[in-house]
């Protein structure tokens, strides 16, 4: 009887530790200790020469560490390329990763021409496997009314979104005379591995 108790306490916890790594945010440190690492991202950038244009510029400069690098632009898989072109206005999430698989970030912010439209985005995370993520958009400068939208859902009035699942998503804010912004953001399940799985298997 205590053999078949055991058992299926392993099967419960394996069960467990199935569904909430399913979720986790892969938080622990890796064999290289990258708090200590010398590794840094630098960047140079370049804004849209008019409101609405795509033509601003990112590029991305890497030191220390070990090499090979790789970078990325928001939620873009991570290569060797270290310029980003064809960018409209908006906030933008630069990524540096070395081989040791040690990551850097830095917000790169490129100004919409001749506007002073500005944005921020509060973020509720989705819960493991559900969809309560909640995107709350706060437009500041520019001219109002503004116009909101994610993804590639049609323009609305309302600020929040909710109902998201756990994801990459990319929010625009359009101001009355037409001048716009993105970014794109990041909603988590909110599980971590240190703080809801590690317990359960130790």
């Amino acid at each position: 009887m205590q053999i078949k108790k055991l058992a299926g306490l392993v099967v419960i916890v394996a069960v467990t530790l199935f569904f909430l790594t399913d979720c986790s945010n892969g938080d622990e440190p890796g064999p290289v200790d990258c708090a200590t690492s010398n590794l840094e991202l630098a960047f140079t950038s370049s804004e849209p020469t008019a409101c609405g244009a795509n033509n601003g510029s990112i590029t991305a400069t890497a030191t220390g560490g070990d090499q090979p690098y790789q970078f990325a632009l928001d939620a873009q898989t991570y290569s060797a390329t270290s310029s980003f072109t064809g960018l409209g206005a908006g906030n933008y999430l630069l990524k540096l990763k070395d081989k040791n698989g040690c990551e850097r970030t830095t917000p790169v912010t490129l100004k919409p021409f001749g506007s002073s439209l500005a944005a921020t985005i509060q973020i509720t995370n989705s819960g493991c496997n559900t969809s309560k993520g909640e995107l709350t958009v706060s437009a500041t400068g520019g001219t109002g009314p503004y116009s909101y939208k994610v993804n590639a859902s049609t323009e609305v009035a309302t600020n929040t979104f909710s109902s998201l699942t756990a994801g990459n998503y990319t929010v625009k804010v359009t101001d009355n005379t037409g001048c716009s912004i993105t970014q794109t953001v990041k909603i988590l399940s909110g599980i971590k591995y240190s703080a809801d799985i590690k317990k359960i298997i130790e």
